[in-house]
C-alpha cells in the first residue's frame, strides 16, 4: 500500500510512519509533501493508494488535485471546528481525525480500505476459467 501524507509538521509525518510500519506493514511505502508544488509531483510520480492530509493546508487548487486523482481520502485537523469538518466533506474523506490522531482508529481505516493491487491469486483464478470470459 503507498500512503501520501501531506501535513505541516515533519514530526508528526515521521510518527505516523514509524506506527505505520511497525505496527500495520512493513511493506507500506510511506511518501510526504509539505506543500501543493510536492503535492502535485508525489500525485503523479508516486501514483498512492490513500491521502492522509491536514484539513488546515486544504486549498481550492488542492482539492481540485485530489478529487482528479479518485484516490480514497483520510482528513486530520488540528482545529475541531465546523470549517475543518465542511472541509472534510467536500473532500469526501472517508474519516476525519482531531489530533493527536488515534493510531489504532487510523489502523482499523486503513484496514477496510479495498485493494488496489492486484494480487497473483487474482490472476489464477483469471487463467483457471477462460470459459467464464466469455459469458
Amino acid at each position: 500500500m503507498r500512503i501520501l501524507i501531506i501535513d505541516r509538521d515533519r514530526e508528526e509525518i515521521q510518527g505516523i510512519e514509524w506506527y505505520l510500519k511497525n505496527y500495520v506493514t512493513s511493506t507500506m511505502t510511506i511518501h510526504y509533501a509539505l506543500n501543493c508544488q510536492q503535492l502535485d509531483e508525489e500525485l503523479i510520480q508516486f501514483q498512492p493508494h490513500v491521502v492522509l492530509i491536514e484539513t488546515e493546508l486544504v486549498t481550492a487548487t488542492i482539492e481540485q488535485q485530489l478529487r482528479a486523482a479518485n484516490i480514497p481520502i483520510i482528513a486530520m485537523t488540528a482545529e475541531p471546528t465546523f470549517q475543518q469538518a465542511m472541509k472534510a466533506i467536500s473532500l469526501q474523506a472517508m474519516q476525519l481525525f482531531v489530533k493527536p490522531i488515534p493510531l489504532e482508529q487510523l489502523k482499523s481505516t486503513l484496514l477496510t480500505l479495498p485493494a488496489n493491487e492486484p494480487t497473483l491469486e487474482k490472476f489464477q483464478v483469471a487463467d483457471t476459467q477462460p470459459a467464464a470470459l466469455y459469458l
